[in-house]
């Protein structure tokens, strides 16, 4: 386990290299994208799950699996990441993942995100209860787990 803010390069470059499974919790999705771009860390998360390391995104670790996170605006505060200068996310997924889906206390910001950004991306909304599985060919599954 470790906190990529505040651990060196190194020590998570050699985490990722040698990690099975990546498990990247929720937080405010423009801090976490921050913190991995600072350490340039989204190239080697990639190679690592090209190279068969299984990766579980929860909350703002699954928006970073999309080509870009300005969706998340309105769930989370782009202003705690002043040093971010791309929105680009991991770009896995042909679709954005939008999680909270009917939970409190973001039922609201949920909803608005689907109002303000539904007709342009393809999001997929998820509940604290479900997953996306991706399997090789990129198709994704929902179900409650």
């Amino acid at each position: 386990m470790l906190d990529v803010a505040r651990e060196s390069t190194a020590v998570c470059r050699e985490a990722i290299m040698h990690a099975k499974m990546i498990y990247v919790t929720g937080g405010n999705t423009f801090y976490l994208l921050q913190e991995l771009n600072k350490k340039q860390l989204l190239s080697e998360i990639k190679a690592s799950i090209d190279n068969g390391c299984y990766y579980v995104g929860e909350s703002a670790g699954a928006i970073i699996l999309a080509k870009n996170v300005n969706y998340a605006s309105i769930i989370d505060e782009a202003s705690l990441a002043p040093d971010l200068k791309s929105s680009a996310g991991l770009g896995l997924l042909d679709f954005y993942p939008l999680p909270h889906f009917g939970e409190e206390p973001f039922t609201q910001d949920v909803e608005k995100t689907i109002v303000r950004y539904g007709q342009r991306y393809d999001l997929r909304t998820l509940n604290n209860h479900q997953a996306i599985l991706i399997d090789d060919n990129i198709q994704a599954l929902k179900g409650d787990y």
